[in-house]
């Protein structure tokens, strides 16, 4: 007797897409070598955040997927060591400075950073439904994360990122 578990149309298409998105940006990131340097990718749990997280790991970069969800972060980060290189479990919200700022604080100070993707983003349908369930500040927290995300890097040299001599 054969016991299949039944995925619904929405989980076939997401683990379809996931498994698209993980192996082309593989491919893209396949001929260049990463080793001994550290990627951090913000929506990196979900989606292209994750693929991009992944791709980050095949071409031999430690890999540190950040989300506001642990259970996601933490299947990523598995996935990432499991390639061989090292990874972490960092929540974050990307509409928090202060949590901005102390969680590329401690992974500096861990493995130290050389590569930044600001890739978080909220649905904004899902993250408010339609117009007439929306509550105060949701909109305002899709604004904020999609459009104001906080980033890390300010344009400017940050002692938080290798130098290129540090490198």
């Amino acid at each position: 007797c054969r016991c299949i578990r039944r995925m619904s149309v929405t989980e076939r298409r997401r683990d379809d897409l996931d498994t698209f998105l993980s192996r082309a940006f593989s491919f893209l990131y396949m001929e260049i070598d990463l080793s001994g340097k550290t990627a951090v990718v913000t929506g990196g749990s979900r989606g292209i955040g994750r693929a991009i997280t992944l791709g980050f790991a095949d071409a031999g970069a430690n890999a540190i997927p950040l989300s506001r969800t642990e259970s996601d972060v933490e299947a990523v980060a598995k996935e990432v060591r499991e390639r061989g290189v090292e990874s972490r479990v960092e929540t974050l919200d990307v509409s928090d400075s202060a949590a901005v700022e102390a969680c590329f604080d401690r992974i500096a100070d861990d493995l130290g950073i050389d590569i930044v993707v600001n890739n978080a983003g909220i649905n904004p349908e899902a993250a408010l439904g339609t117009p007439s369930d929306l509550e105060e500040g949701g909109f305002e927290l899709v604004t904020d994360v999609n459009l104001g995300g906080r980033s890390p890097v300010p344009g400017r040299p940050n002692r938080r990122f290798r130098t290129l001599a540090e490198r």
